[in-house]
């Protein structure tokens, strides 16, 4: 059964959980923080500008989504989707994206340096120096996603095109 507001499961983060090398900080967290934090990580992975459409203009998520269009019979334009249940007959949440939602949420639970410092850069600071340390930022683009989800999720994102 889908959580309300995430891409993925407690169940299913769990199971990406048991896979992984070190899972002390989602071990630590009850199912409440859990699903908290999955609501949070969708909620972020929402926010980027992706390529495609929405398969469903009213759908609450980002994904699943038409990757583009192609070239139909007698002129007619066919959209295809990025990931396709061919049983089903439908489009589907990929499973990158359903792998970054838990990778993201890890990445919130743990808090720490990296998202004080993504909210020092989206609140303009360009670098901050305290006892003789110094930590500048770079003008590359502010990713607000985890390195992981972001590895994971690169072929979905928006280069150029308009936003919709």
């Amino acid at each position: 059964m889908a959580l309300e507001g995430s891409y993925i499961t407690v169940d299913e983060a769990d199971a990406y959980a048991a896979g992984e090398l070190d899972s002390a900080v989602w071990d630590a967290l009850t199912d409440g923080q859990k699903a908290a934090a999955l609501r949070q990580a969708t909620a972020e992975i929402d926010a980027v500008a992706w390529q495609g459409d929405r398969c469903d203009p009213d759908q609450d998520r980002a994904f699943p989504r038409y990757a583009g269009v192609l070239p139909g019979d007698n002129g007619r334009r066919a959209r295809f989707a990025w990931d396709f249940d061919e049983d089903a007959s439908e489009a589907v949440v990929p499973e990158a994206v359903k792998e970054a939602t838990y990778h993201q949420a890890v990445s919130i639970a743990a808090g720490g340096a990296r998202r004080a410092r993504l909210a020092d850069r989206h609140d303009g600071v360009a670098g901050q120096s305290a006892g003789g340390v110094s930590e500048t930022y770079g003008p590359g683009p502010m990713r607000a996603l985890c390195r992981r989800a972001h590895l994971l999720l690169g072929r979905y994102v928006r280069r150029t095109g308009r936003i919709v």
